[in-house]
């Protein structure tokens, strides 16, 4: 029997005749309270999810929620103040200045609805600056992704595919050793018959993460198949190289730049200001001068060919424009946003106020939003 809650529910739905996504949204503006999960048969998914196109009430898939613009740039400052005060302490006294420096203030060119450009006054180029990962992997994408292209346009057979090779945890490892260890069992596999009959080379990038039970080590490789393989096949073969490595993952890509995106990125992920320690600081610092990008296999040749080289380093010193920024945009022009017609101009900010700049933008668009379900609805 249904309870009163359950069936005020199940009435409100059917009289606004709303779809089980519109339901959805009609719960996230207060609308309708309560547990809407429980009308849905077989399933335990909670508010918030929604449904794919084309499929039944009985078949869910949570979206991951997106970080906003304005989080995410709170936590790469919060990180790069940890970082310079670790960096102190470690005596890097050249480090710390160039890091506590970059990114303090932002030319940015806009019209007030949109940002068209963003140039720092000032970036320190270190492979670890929470600032400059995303201009660090773009820089990636922009060298590798014509040639990937190009390589997949002259082997039309070859389907670009992810996959992610992880390994045991070891307490106590510093990361410099756990990034040889996967980096030696990888090579292994590349050497294993069975490997060259599969896939033709691509890129790896190599991710440690550290935890209170020692450095965990990813591999995150874009990488050409020639043909299908089993995923179980290639599990069992990764744990004859790499003893006690329980976990692998592959999947088709159907777009070049979000899969070369996708392995890039982790490279250039921010470290949460609550992770660092002085240890996890220091042991960052030995990874200087070691790869933590780089091609292999037949794709390795074809870059070598067309002289690409990963040039994984430190580049302190090096231009400071963002990757893209070739047009320069006119103060009075035309923003460049389709409908757009409004002036651009110039303004300077701290990184302080471009958080609450984004904060402000976001509060607004939620409440446009919300005004609009509300009409819908209604």
């Amino acid at each position: 029997m249904l309870t009163p809650l359950i069936f005020f529910m199940s009435v409100a739905l059917s009289q606004f005749n709303l779809k089980p996504s519109e339901g959805d949204l009609a719960l996230s503006t207060g609308l309708i309270s309560g547990d809407y999960s429980r009308l849905i048969p077989k399933s335990k998914t909670p508010p918030g999810a929604y449904l794919d196109s084309g499929t039944t009430t009985e078949h869910f898939r949570v979206k991951k929620k997106r970080r906003r613009i304005s989080q995410t740039l709170e936590i790469k400052r919060q990180s790069k103040l940890k970082l310079v005060k670790f960096l102190d302490e470690l005596k890097r006294s050249n480090y710390a200045d160039s890091m506590d420096r970059c990114g303090r203030q932002t030319k940015m060119v806009m019209c007030g609805a949109h940002v068209v450009s963003k140039i720092p006054f000032h970036r320190c180029n270190i492979r670890f600056c929470p600032m400059c990962g995303g201009r660090r992997a773009a820089r990636y994408v922009k060298k590798y992704l014509p040639h990937t292209a190009e390589f997949a346009g002259l082997n039309v057979t070859y389907k670009p595919c992810l996959l992610t090779l992880t390994q045991p945890k070891i307490k106590g490892e510093r990361k410099r050793f756990a990034r040889r260890r996967i980096l030696d069992s990888f090579k292994k596999l590349q050497k294993r018959k069975f490997f060259n009959e599969y896939f033709a080379g691509g890129i790896w990038a190599c991710e440690i993460t550290e935890s209170e039970t020692g450095n965990h080590s990813h591999l995150h490789i874009f990488i050409f198949r020639r043909k299908f393989i089993d995923a179980k096949l290639l599990k069992s073969e990764w744990a004859k190289v790499s003893p006690g490595a329980k976990n692998l993952n592959i999947k088709l890509i159907d777009d070049l730049q979000n899969g070369l995106s996708e392995t890039i990125k982790y490279i250039s992920k921010p470290i949460p200001a609550e992770n660092l320690t002085l240890e996890s600081v220091s042991q960052i610092l030995e990874l200087k001068g070691l790869r933590m990008i780089d091609t292999f296999g037949e794709f390795r040749n074809f870059c070598r060919a067309n002289k690409v080289d990963a040039d994984d380093a430190d580049d302190q010193g090096a231009e400071a424009l963002e990757p893209g920024a070739e047009h320069v945009f006119v103060v009075g022009e035309c923003c460049p946003h389709p409908g757009c017609e409004k002036p651009l101009y110039e303004c300077v900010m701290t990184d302080v106020e471009e958080i609450e700049f984004y904060r402000r933008r976001e509060r607004l668009a939620e409440n446009q939003i919300r005004d609009k379900l509300q009409e819908k609805i209604l």
